[in-house]
């Protein structure tokens, strides 16, 4: 009676340690993968293109008055 008891608890060890490697390499993978995520977030936001009539948005007086040079020079051209 006490083998079957010994073998089922080495059993149980075994399938514990693997699902337990098996979840920290998920783990470490899943870490890596949100890791690179960020870098190429942050790689990507200086590659977008500015709208020239964007850049004077909400800049307060006189910002307004070089939109619409923008907007007149473009329509020059």
């Amino acid at each position: 009676m006490l083998k079957p008891l010994q073998d089922l608890k080495s059993l149980i060890k075994t399938k514990l340690a693997h699902s337990q490697s098996l979840v920290g390499t998920n783990n470490a993978a899943m870490k890596m993968v949100a890791r690179i995520v960020r870098e190429r977030a942050e790689e990507t936001k200086f590659d977008e293109e500015i709208d020239p009539e964007m850049i004077w948005g909400n800049l307060g007086i006189g910002s307004d008055v070089a939109a619409a040079l923008v907007r007149k020079k473009r329509k020059r051209d």
